[in-house]
């Protein structure tokens, strides 16, 4: 079975972009500043607690999820292709 780069890109993006989102709108609202800011603006440069911050976070976690989706799909058929000696079907 070979692994669509784009299709796992976009799940992945989707899913890093929303995390980040929705995670970025409950701190704001909940008046959390501490911890996930911190982590936050350790994974994302220039992330600042805000509702602004918290698209810039979706823009980034989308961008970074769809690169690390296609990153992990090229290894996976690439791992594959070495391990089984077999062209990975389309």
């Amino acid at each position: 079975m070979r692994l669509r780069s784009r299709a796992l890109g976009l799940a992945l993006g989707v899913f890093g972009g929303s995390v980040l989102f929705l995670l970025s709108i409950a701190s704001r609202v909940l008046g959390g500043k501490g911890e996930v800011v911190g982590f936050f603006a350790n994974v994302v440069p220039g992330y600042r607690n805000t509702y602004i911050g918290a698209v810039y976070g979706l823009v980034c976690g989308f961008i970074e999820g769809f690169v690390l989706g296609v990153i992990i799909a090229w290894l996976y058929n690439r791992f594959h292709k070495m391990l089984y000696k077999t062209e990975v079907s389309h």
